[in-house]
């Protein structure tokens, strides 16, 4: 399981539905992180994994955005 502003994800789903398990992230936002992060959305979280530790600007993008997007629902 993978974990993105302190909500746990399932490794086994897509990218785009995976983020929408975080409060706050629906759809189109979910959309906008991958474009913005240039993370496929079909990618399974799984598959990601090697790539965001390789590549620490783009795990820290979306970090951070999950984040701010969080922070600002509450």
């Amino acid at each position: 399981m993978a974990r993105i502003a302190g909500i746990n994800v399932s490794d086994n789903k897509h990218t785009v539905i995976a983020l929408q398990a975080i409060y706050g992230i629906g759809a189109t936002t979910a959309k906008d992180i991958c474009k913005i992060s240039k993370i496929e959305p079909s990618a399974k979280i799984k598959e990601l994994t090697e790539a965001i530790h390789l590549n620490a600007n783009k795990s820290l993008a979306i970090e951070s955005l999950c984040l701010h997007i969080y922070r600002n629902a509450t």
